[in-house]
């Protein structure tokens, strides 16, 4: 790439010009462009911009180099006290002197640097290495202290810091596991929903709001299911899915009513249990009586009897449920057997965020995944994380 001096009156053909002449480099271009963008596009073409380092891993560096600081350190002290160790009978003679007020040579190998009288402590040198100590002490509380400071390091590095980093590299295994983990492209009709399969296999789907709710009656109930509701206003409709010659048992009946309390008020109420019954789909209507009014989202049902089902407890499981070769988050409620992990949630005082947090990492699934399954409310409390091997049997949260 040239520049034009002065004296020229003329470009010669094929000369290009910088945007800035760095002259102080001292030497030509190594190519030269007829155009700036085109020097832009090849340079994003063929450099490798490194992707920027994720919050965790800077994390984890900073605390690995805390932890190296610590054993420098302890390795510091120990030496110091050491040194201390076998020089005691010239240092309790300096702090004779320094209790005095004297900064004094007292021979051999070590000395007093300084003296601060207000702590009543001072800085002493011995064979080079200097060091703090207590005038208030003797010379061999003094080499003890400096062991027990090694010592100190010693349990943050491998107590704290260490429990810090072990939980910061567990954090980057699992956030790495949902990174890599493809994407469903698929979602089925019921993940629109509240739903889970029961003990006996059967599918329950629930409403999110009244429009759902709508939907969920309109579109999906058929004259095979059992239609269930929590003995609460506003709670969600709740259907359990009949297909084939299989007919729901008490098992499918009672989580399912339990399932519907779960996700009503009742949750974010704190309460510990509720009722629910359950109908035939024949009972549901939307035609009111004269004067009436229903609601979006809500139904009538009226004629034959209303099955109830009391002291149904707020206890939900969340795990991760195979389907047609996928592995779905799935909430539902509490039962003894289950293969895999899963996490035990009641209703608590513990914000939906810290829930989610914890119950993704567990499962090693994106946060929103968990968010879905969560039951309304702001806030829960994890009872217990278990896995095939029973991680954790105490309460998490």
């Amino acid at each position: 790439m040239k520049h034009r001096g002065a004296g020229h009156t003329s470009t010669p053909a094929r000369a290009y010009y910088p945007p800035v002449l760095l002259s102080h480099l001292g030497r030509e271009p190594d190519r030269v462009y007829e155009d700036l963008n085109l020097a832009y596009s090849e340079f994003l073409d063929t450099t490798s911009v490194a992707d920027e380092e994720s919050p965790l891993r800077r994390r984890i560096e900073s605390q690995r180099r805390s932890i190296e600081e610590f054993r420098k350190r302890e390795e510091e002290f120990r030496r110091l006290g050491s040194v201390a160790m076998s020089h005691l009978k010239d240092l309790d003679a300096i702090i004779r002197h320094l209790r005095e007020g004297d900064l004094v040579e007292a021979g051999g190998q070590c000395r007093a640097v300084s003296l601060d009288k207000a702590s009543r402590t001072a800085v002493v040198s011995c064979e080079g290495m200097e060091f703090s100590v207590d005038i208030r002490k003797s010379a061999g509380e003094n080499a003890s202290a400096l062991f027990g400071q090694a010592k100190e390091m010693k349990q943050k590095a491998e107590g704290g810091a260490a429990k810090a980093l072990e939980e910061t590299l567990r954090l980057e295994e699992a956030s790495r596991k949902r990174e890599n983990r493809p994407r469903r492209q698929q979602k089925y009709w019921f993940e629109a929903y509240r739903w889970f399969f029961t003990s006996e296999g059967f599918l329950v789907v629930a409403g999110r709001d009244a429009r759902s709710n709508e939907k969920l009656v309109k579109k999906h109930m058929t004259d095979r299911d059992l239609y269930v509701h929590a003995d609460l206003y506003g709670a969600p409709s709740t259907l359990i899915k009949v297909e084939g010659d299989k007919q729901p048992g008490e098992a499918t009946i009672r989580e399912a009513c339990a399932f519907a309390v779960s996700f009503s008020r009742a949750w974010p109420a704190g309460v510990s249990s509720g009722s629910a019954y359950w109908v035939y789909p024949q009972q549901v209507s939307k035609t009111p009586e004269s004067g009436e009014y229903v609601a979006t989202g809500s139904w009538i049902v009226r004629g034959g009897k209303r099955n109830y089902l009391f002291d149904l407890p707020l206890d939900l499981d969340i795990g991760m449920y195979s389907y047609r070769g996928e592995e779905l988050v799935m909430a539902f409620p509490h039962r003894e057997k289950w293969e895999g992990k899963r996490v035990r949630i009641v209703p608590g005082d513990v914000r939906r965020k810290e829930v989610v947090a914890r119950v993704s990492e567990f499962l090693g699934v994106d946060r929103d995944e968990v968010e879905r399954v969560l039951p309304p409310g702001g806030s829960s409390r994890i009872l217990s994380m278990e896995g095939a091997a029973k991680e954790s049997e105490e309460p998490a949260l």
